[in-house]
């Protein structure tokens, strides 16, 4: 039977889907908040931001897809750990692999939250700008660059349905460093590569999870957004894409395989079960990124899942605060929202996430890290990957 590891040697250590899943996800995420942030359709229970209730709604389309609409994130970080530990494997350098790392996430997340405070927020505050320049929530903002969460800015967005969120998919940021850092040690010390270790040791942290969900235990539930999306379930769903990534030369590429992990997907993904759930889904999404795919020219010339996933609700949001006669039609904002987004995205990769990428030669890296039961060549064993979300 062929294995994901198979697969990926016919196509010279690429995952030739990947590219297209992540804007695929991307492009999915951005059409739920759309919606919720036109104030569309079906009303729910909305989480607090900063201290200002949300007013949260959802399209009717979307309502009924719990488990779909919320393992999306989820899965953008399995295709996250699996396509991160690849390039971990290839660099086997700490310094290369944190140097890579910062060159594919700082220099977007840098330029979109001075976009959003500079520029944005001074145009669109309800407050004067010596109010707006001086308020502490400006300051604040800027902590995104380094993970410090923080989504309101003075004055801005307050009439909002999705009142004062100015960037609501920053809130994944702390998460996605945790599993950087953590991958860091593991290749530090060398344990990255022990596949037997870490294997033991995601099982002991498979089992711990379990329990402490079914028992309510505060520790992972305390930074909870929605169902099931906690800062330590999308840090489990990383790692579920590292441990696949680990034994991807044993891992069939099997569509039974992927029809059973979707139905069970469907059932585990209730809140008692959500940390047995993520292997099953991260193996849905890694299987798909191993699909060759007939090449779509317009949204595949660069990877432009980033900007959209980067760009998408600020850009939502300012719709609506401008045209506030779009408020409840989330159609029309997604046809004007999704142009706009999709051209920012293109500028983004175009301008600034690719030249920046383009820095990577300048940093040599040694040959490939085998992991202690691997047999094949080491310059096909890795997954190559433009960028990973």
């Amino acid at each position: 039977m062929i294995t994901l590891d198979q697969v990926l040697q016919r196509h010279r250590g690429t995952g030739p889907g990947f590219d297209l899943v992540r804007i695929g996800l991307a492009a999915l995420i951005f059409f739920g908040h759309t919606f919720w942030a036109a104030g569309s359709s079906h009303h729910t229970t909305a989480p607090v931001v900063g201290g200002v209730q949300q007013r949260h709604w959802v399209p009717l389309v979307w309502s009924g897809q719990t488990q779909l609409k919320y393992m999306l994130v989820p899965m953008f970080f399995a295709v996250s750990g699996f396509l991160v530990t690849g390039s971990a494997f290839r660099t086997q350098s700490l310094k290369t692999f944190l140097i890579f790392r910062l060159l594919r996430i700082l220099p977007a997340l840098t330029t979109e939250v001075f976009l959003s405070a500079l520029i944005l927020g001074p145009i669109l505050t309800t407050v004067s700008l010596h109010d707006y320049f001086s308020d502490p929530w400006f300051f604040k903002y800027f902590g995104n660059i380094a993970g410090r969460v923080w989504m309101l800015l003075p004055g801005v967005f307050m009439t909002n349905p999705a009142a004062g969120a100015v960037n609501v998919n920053l809130w994944t940021l702390p998460s996605e460093f945790y599993c950087y850092l953590i991958i860091a040690v593991l290749l530090v010390t060398g344990l990255l590569a022990r596949r037997a270790i870490f294997s033991f040791v995601f099982a002991i942290s498979t089992v711990c999870l379990v329990t402490l969900n079914l028992a309510d235990s505060p520790s992972i539930q305390e930074i909870s957004l929605g169902f099931g999306l906690s800062k330590t379930l999308l840090v489990y769903y990383f790692f579920c894409g590292c441990l696949i990534y680990h034994w991807k030369d044993r891992v069939p590429f099997h569509g039974g395989l992927f029809a059973i992990s979707c139905a069970l997907s469907y059932f585990l993904y209730v809140a008692k079960l959500v940390y047995i759930a993520p292997l099953f889904v991260s193996y849905i999404i890694i299987y798909i990124g191993m699909i060759k795919f007939p090449r779509i020219e317009l949204i595949q010339r660069g990877d432009y899942s980033y900007g959209v996933y980067l760009y998408g609700f600020p850009i939502v949001q300012s719709v609506i605060c401008l045209f506030p006669n779009m408020i409840g039609h989330g159609w029309w904002v997604l046809c004007t929202a999704g142009s706009l987004t999709f051209l920012f995205a293109v500028m983004s990769w175009h301008l600034i996430e690719k030249p920046t990428l383009s820095l990577k030669k300048f940093f040599a890296s040694r040959p490939a890290l085998a992991t202690e039961t691997e047999t094949v060549p080491a310059a096909h064993s890795g997954v190559k990957a433009r960028a990973s979300f």
